[in-house]
C-alpha cells in the first residue's frame, strides 16, 4: 500500500536519491534459470528521462505442464498479514510476488479493498478497477486475463422484497450491508449499533442480534450486518427460522462467452497498463499514477508467456517508475496486455527463498495476498510438495498424508486427490496436487511410491 509523505519529506528523497544516482554504478542484465518453465531475470538502467532503474522479472512459460500459479491468502485467512517469503515458504513455491491492495492497519487489517475471488468463491467486493483473473484451465495450462471487475451483491426475503450487499468481510460503514463468511475468523469483528444475522448453510436464519456486534459465522454458513437502512430491512425481514437467499458474483466488463475465460480465481489491483501491445493506462481513480514509485505488475507477451515485474523504488539504486514509465518498459519486453498491482512498500518478489527486489521500507512488508509460481513434474517434488504441505494441517492431515505417501500409482493418488478434497485435504492442495500429478504424467515418470521415487523432469 502507498503511505502519504509530506511534500518536503518527499522532496528531499528525491534530492538525496538524484545525487546519489550519480555515483551509483547502474548498468547490468543478469539472468537465470530457475526451474523448468520459469526464468528469472535482473536488470538495472538508465532512460533519457532518468534513473537509475533496478527491475526484476520473471517469465512463466503456461505451456510447460510442471507450471502452476496459485493465488493465496495471508495466514490462509481474509484478514491478517504475511510476508511474502513466509507464504511462499509454507506452501514450497518456486517463486512468488505480492498480490492485491489491502487495509493497513486496524481491525480488518489484511482485508483487501478490491475484488477476490479463490475457487469461484467471492470472498471481497470492489468496483470499477482491473482485476487479474486465473482462467478455468483445459489440460491443466494456465490463462491470465485482465479486465474490470464488479462486485454485485442481494439479499432476498420470502415474499420477494431485496436488499442489496455492500460488501463482504471488510469495516462496516453508516449505511451498509456487508456480509461476513468463516474465512474471515470465528466472529465478524463489528462493533456499535446495527443488526446481524447469521444464516447456516441452508440460508436459515439461526440467529439475530441488534446493538450487541461481533456476531458468531457459522462455519457451514454466514453473516449479513446492517446498519441504517439496511439494519431496519433485517429488522422487517429476518425472523428466527426464515429463509434468505444470498446472491454475490465478480461480474467482467467483458463476459465469459465473449472472452472465453471462467474465472476460477480473481485478484484485485489495477489500473490497466497495456492493450493490444500499446501502453494504456486507465483512469481508475488511483492517486498513485503519476509519482513514481515501487511497482508490481504482471503481463502477457506476445509469445504466450506471463511476465511478473517488480521494479524498486524510493531508493538511490532506483528511483521507482510513473506508470506511464512502467507501461513502456513493458511494451518492451513484449507485452500485449498488462496490468498493475499493489506496489509502493508491498513490492516483493521472492526467487527460491530469497527475496530478489529490494524493499522500499527496507525490509519485507506484511502482505494480504500473493500469487504463488510452482514448477513440479517430478515424482520427489511432489513427495516434497506433500511433506510440506502437510506441516499445516489444514491443508493435508497426518491420515491423509500417510495415504498420499503409501499412493502405490499416480492414478491411484489422483483418485485419493479427489476423494479427500474437504476432507482432511484443502481445497489448494488438491488444486497443486492434480496438476503434479498431470505434469509428472505427461512426463512419462516411472510409477512406484512417492517414497521411492528419484528426481526427473523436462525444460521448458
Amino acid at each position: 500500500m502507498f503511505h502519504r509523505r509530506s511534500t518536503r519529506a518527499a522532496w528531499l528523497a528525491l534530492v538525496v536519491a538524484q545525487a546519489w544516482a550519480q555515483v551509483i554504478p547502474c548498468d547490468y542484465d543478469r539472468r537465470e534459470d530457475v526451474a523448468p518453465g520459469i526464468r528469472y531475470r535482473e536488470r538495472c538502467f538508465a532512460r533519457q528521462g532518468g534513473g537509475p532503474f533496478s527491475m526484476q522479472i520473471l517469465e512463466v512459460d503456461p505451456s510447460n505442464p510442471r507450471v502452476n500459479l496459485l493465488p493465496v491468502r495471508a495466514r490462509d485467512r481474509l484478514i491478517g498479514r504475511e510476508t511474502l517469503s513466509s507464504m511462499a515458504r509454507r506452501y514450497g513455491a518456486t517463486a512468488a510476488v505480492n498480490g492485491g491492495y489491502f487495509v493497513v492497519s486496524g481491525t480488518y487489517a489484511g482485508s483487501s479493498t478490491g475484488v477476490y475471488q479463490f475457487n469461484r468463491r467471492v470472498l471481497s467486493g470492489g468496483a470499477n478497477r482491473t482485476a487479474l483473473l486465473f482462467c478455468e484451465e483445459t489440460d491443466f495450462k494456465e490463462r491470465l486475463e485482465m479486465d474490470v471487475v464488479n462486485f454485485r451483491g442481494w439479499v432476498r426475503a420470502a415474499g420477494g422484497a431485496t436488499c442489496k450487499i455492500s460488501g463482504m468481510n471488510r469495516q462496516r460503514t453508516g449505511e451498509d450491508l456487508e456480509v461476513y463468511l468463516p474465512q474471515l475468523g470465528p466472529s465478524t469483528l463489528t462493533g456499535g449499533p446495527g443488526v446481524e444475522v447469521a444464516l447456516d448453510g441452508a440460508w436459515r436464519v439461526t440467529a439475530i442480534e441488534d446493538g450487541v456486534g461481533n456476531a458468531r459465522i457459522p462455519p457451514d454458513g454466514l453473516v449479513l450486518s446492517g446498519t441504517g437502512g439496511d439494519a431496519a430491512w433485517l429488522r422487517q425481514h429476518a425472523a428466527l427460522g426464515a429463509l434468505l437467499s444470498v446472491d454475490v458474483e465478480l461480474n467482467p466488463a467483458t463476459p465469459a462467452s465473449e472472452s472465453g475465460c471462467r474465472a476460477e480465481d480473481i485478484v484485485g489491483g489495477g489500473p490497466r497498463l497495456v492493450r493490444r501491445g500499446r501502453v494504456a493506462v486507465s483512469a481508475e481513480k488511483f492517486a498513485h499514477t503519476s509519482n513514481r514509485n515501487p511497482r508490481t505488475a504482471v503481463a502477457v507477451t506476445r509469445r504466450g508467456t506471463f511476465l511478473f515485474v517488480t521494479l524498486d523504488g524510493r531508493q538511490a539504486r532506483s528511483l521507482g517508475m510513473r506508470l506511464d514509465e512502467l507501461a513502456r518498459e513493458l511494451v518492451a519486453l513484449g507485452a500485449v496486455e498488462a496490468m498493475n498491482l499493489d506496489g509502493g512498500g508491498s513490492s516483493a518478489m521472492v526467487v527460491n527463498g530469497r527475496v530478489r527486489n529490494s524493499p522500499s521500507d527496507g525490509r519485507e512488508r506484511p502482505l494480504s495476498d500473493a500469487i504463488l509460481i510452482f514448477s513440479i513434474g517430478a515424482r520427489q517434488e511432489l513427495s516434497g510438495l506433500v511433506d510440506g504441505l502437510a506441516e499445516d494441517p489444514s491443508h493435508i492431515s497426518p491420515a491423509i498424508r500417510e495415504k498420499l505417501k503409501a499412493s502405490e500409482t499416480l492414478a491411484d493418488l489422483r483418485r485419493l486427490v479427489d476423494a479427500a478434497e474437504g476432507r482432511g485435504l484443502s481445497v489448494a492442495a488438491a488444486r497443486l496436487l492434480r496438476e503434479a500429478v498431470f505434469a509428472i504424467t505427461r512426463g512419462s515418470q516411472p510409477s512406484g511410491s512417492l517414497d521411492s521415487s528419484t528426481p526427473s523432469g523436462r525444460g521448458p
